[in-house]
């Protein structure tokens, strides 16, 4: 019995397979992709995002990539089903599961580096240097990096106003918490204190030790 199989993929394509064609020389396979929905969908002409339709080689097995010029999103499931042709009738390929898409080979999203703060600016933050040390530059960069994890976590990124200037170097008290949150989201290991801090209250150095260690428990 014939069937189809997801070979590879990337974020553009889907690489099939058949396996278990009787008679290659005289049968044709066609494969839809579908996403959302249910399987069945897979089946309807007007449901599917692309098909491709080749000749089976000289052997039992055939090769074929469907290729997608506007991309395949990570989030979401691609169904895909296989016809072969015999004798100007279509008949059904069993296939396997669906594929998803955020686990195929250009979806799989690499987990980033865990942040760290520098020595110096820890010993900051431990009161035993300049708490200056952190410039807006750095905490720029820090925020980069938490918005490179929600995009590895799936959700929606910091809001492009927490970023700092040359000219509005001023870390205010809703940015602070407006990042611990995000991070407690994704980890579920940002303290209490840091994610309900109000405006006067004092900055203590350990709140930002506590968002540097909240990055190892994303997963």
């Amino acid at each position: 019995m014939a069937t189809v199989s997801k070979v590879s993929s990337t974020q553009t394509s889907i690489r099939v397979r058949i396996t278990g064609l009787e008679n290659p020389a005289n049968q044709y396979v066609q494969f839809r992709i579908r996403s959302y929905g249910s399987y069945s969908d897979a089946s309807s002409d007007s449901n599917r995002l692309q098909s491709l339709l080749f000749s089976s080689s000289s052997t039992t097995t055939s090769t074929g990539t469907i290729t997608f010029s506007s991309g395949m999103a990570c989030s979401n499931t691609y169904y895909f089903r296989g016809w072969a042709n015999w004798g100007g009738t279509w008949y059904e390929l069993s296939s396997s599961s669906p594929v998803q898409s955020h686990s195929t080979d250009a979806c799989d999203n690499p987990r980033p580096t865990d942040w760290t703060w520098t020595t110096t600016e820890r010993n900051a933050m431990n009161g035993q240097g300049n708490f200056s040390t952190i410039t807006y530059l750095r905490w720029n960069s820090f925020l980069q990096r938490v918005d490179d994890f929600c995009d590895y976590y799936g959700t929606s990124r910091l809001s492009s106003s927490l970023y700092r200037s040359s000219s509005n170097k001023v870390l205010y008290a809703s940015h602070f918490r407006d990042v611990s949150n995000k991070l407690h989201t994704m980890s579920g290991a940002v303290a209490s204190a840091c994610r309900n801090v109000q405006t006067g209250d004092e900055v203590m150095g350990w709140y930002f030790t506590n968002l540097e260690s909240a990055f190892q428990y994303i997963s």
